[in-house]
């Protein structure tokens, strides 16, 4: 699975974009506009992406959980070292490790919650301008007929593409 960017300046242009892939048999699901007119694009009944995926909210929180499971590994061996697993046993040191790490994974996320998605922050200085960002999530095999219907828009840029993975939550 692929996901391919477009840079647009035309709403219309988008939704007209969006309804001919969605005829031809493309997901909605996999069609989505990032756009700082949010009014614009509701009016133009465009599939926006959701507001949590323009955060690094899930990127973040695995960070925080790989700095407290080193954390809670360098803690293990002082512990260890010092014998603490004898004098306290090891429930309390377990729940230390777990707390250390759902604490260190909850804060990552809390500051991916304020961080602008990472895949996505090279198309801000565009979003800024006005631009609109057209993002399609596609199988490789389907590549051809996306291609077909780009050539048939000039007014849409192609503005890279990247493998992606399908997010069982969504």
């Amino acid at each position: 699975m692929r996901r391919y960017y477009y840079l647009c300046d035309d709403l219309d242009e988008l939704e007209t974009i969006e309804k001919e892939l969605e005829q031809d048999g493309f997901s909605h699901r996999s069609i989505q506009v990032l756009s700082r007119d949010a009014a614009g694009a509701e009016h133009h009944h465009l599939h926006t992406l959701p507001s949590l995926l323009q955060l690094d909210t899930f990127w973040y929180a695995l960070r925080g959980l790989a700095v407290g499971l080193l954390l809670v590994f360098l803690l293990s061996l002082l512990a260890w070292q010092a014998n603490l697993h004898t004098l306290l046993g090891l429930g309390p040191l377990l729940l230390l490790a777990l707390l250390i790490t759902l604490f260190c994974s909850w804060e990552g996320g809390f500051v991916g919650f304020q961080t602008f998605n990472h895949r996505l922050r090279r198309f801000l200085p565009e979003l800024r301008k006005g631009r609109h960002l057209l993002l399609i999530d596609i199988p490789d095999e389907r590549l051809h007929r996306l291609q077909q219907h780009m050539r048939a828009h000039p007014h849409l840029y192609p503005a890279g593409d990247e493998q992606t993975f399908l997010n069982p939550f969504t």
